[in-house]
């Protein structure tokens, strides 16, 4: 922990409410400056069984909230972008960046990071160094993670974290529309929602010959389209190509740092 930016924040949060009728705004984990923060992905497919692991760590131009840097990461609920195009069954994973939306360099967290369970070590993440980014992934894909995963970053230029809590991946199981039935306009989305987890989204890529509709939904277990978006795909709107994936956010901090840890399961 860097307790002296702390201090600071703590002194001028104090200071701005002397002399005024406003109170002072409270010191949380969204409401404190972070300096950097690192993103770590765990992204499961059943179809193939196979686990990917990725990091990156970034260093602010600017201190920023972490309830700042969290919205450029966790998607709004319940919104849906329509294409005139079709891009087919894709992988919605991206190569792993700081957010161009947020002034930050890639920085280095320490040779390796370890991820680990009771069983012990499930995964080594080495770093990987390019012309102008620094990332961590594992040499090959991995099998499905147990439960109780924990991450250790020894740190370097980004401070070491211990023992960082990684969400379990909770199975995905879409009731409707049902296998081989073709996504229209009018469906109505079902599945097991998602237990205690209001940061969890259901991603939805579906496209048929002409259009394509890409969704962020709140993982409560049901969701139909708004008549806007029915309106924009069209009452000829059938997709046979369906992609819904589970996505969990959690950002813990400590100190002037903090981590991004996005799980899915597909």
């Amino acid at each position: 922990m860097k307790p002296s930016l702390l201090l600071i924040t703590l002194i001028t949060a104090l200071l701005s409410g002397c002399g005024s009728d406003e109170s002072p705004q409270p010191i949380t984990e969204a409401t404190v400056a972070l300096t950097d923060y690192g993103i770590i992905r765990v992204d499961h497919n059943t179809g193939t069984a196979q686990t990917r692991l990725d990091a990156v760590f970034c260093d602010l131009s600017a201190p920023a909230t972490a309830a700042i840097i969290d919205a450029q990461f966790l998607s709004a609920a319940d919104s849906c972008v329509v294409s005139n195009d079709s891009q087919g069954n894709i992988d919605q994973a991206t190569p792993l960046l700081c957010s161009a939306a947020l002034p930050a360099q890639s920085i280095s967290a320490g040779e390796n990071l370890t991820v680990s369970s009771n069983a012990g070590t499930y995964a080594d993440l080495a770093q990987e160094i390019s012309v102008d980014n620094i990332t961590y992934t594992t040499s090959s894909p991995l099998p499905r993670p147990p439960n109780g995963l924990t991450l250790d970053i020894p740190g370097d230029t980004f401070s070491p974290f211990s023992a960082v809590q990684i969400p379990d991946l909770q199975e995905l199981a879409v009731s409707s529309p049902t296998s081989g039935e073709l996504l229209r306009s009018d469906t109505a989305i079902a599945w097991n929602a998602a237990t205690d987890s209001p940061n969890s989204r259901l991603l939805l890529t579906a496209s048929d010959a002409d259009v394509t509709v890409n969704c962020s939904l709140a993982d409560d277990g049901s969701f139909s389209f708004s008549a806007a978006t029915q309106a924009q795909l069209g009452e000829l709107f059938a997709a046979s190509s369906l992609t819904i994936q589970r996505q969990n956010f959690t950002s813990p901090t400590r100190g002037d740092s903090g981590l991004v840890i996005i799980t899915s399961i597909q």
